[in-house]
């Protein structure tokens, strides 16, 4: 008797470890590293949005766009717990090809304010509009931002 329950377990066990495997071989596991060090964030769509108040000290430093998702490696003034939404208004300038302005929003947290530099990484496929590309403007960010949409 014990020994058929012990093997009833064993036989459990198994199964359930194989189910493990195979779905970690269906997992997409085809994340940047900056993906995996970052974690994503999905644009905010504000359409009743006010003015933000302006970032203390903010200087971005480097932006790259692949596929859907926009990194934004910045400083600040603040605590590093501090976090920031991409936030869009869901306006786009009559132009072809469509452009949009979006604006790092920080979310402050209390502690030591130092000047902090961080990296995020932020799904832009909401801003989605006609066409096959968009132009981002980020405030704070002189250069050209090309979301081509058929890069998928």
């Amino acid at each position: 008797m014990i020994r058929a329950m012990i093997l009833l377990t064993v036989l459990s066990v198994t199964t359930q470890m194989q189910t493990c495997k195979k779905k970690v071989k269906d997992t997409d596991v085809t994340k940047t590293k900056s993906e995996m060090v970052n974690p994503v964030k999905k644009v905010v769509i504000d359409r009743s949005m006010t003015p933000i108040q302006p970032i203390d000290d903010l200087k971005i430093t480097k932006v790259e766009i692949s596929k859907n998702l926009l990194t934004i490696t910045f400083s600040f003034l603040g605590t590093a717990e501090d976090d920031f939404d991409l936030v869009f208004n869901g306006m786009y300038m009559k132009s072809l090809p469509p452009q949009a302005t979006v604006r790092l929003k920080q979310v402050k947290k209390s502690g030591k304010v130092d000047t902090q530099s961080k990296t995020m990484v932020f799904d832009v496929e909401p801003m989605k509009s006609n066409g096959t590309e968009l132009h981002i403007k980020l405030d704070g960010y002189n250069e050209k931002i090309i979301y081509k949409y058929s890069e998928k």
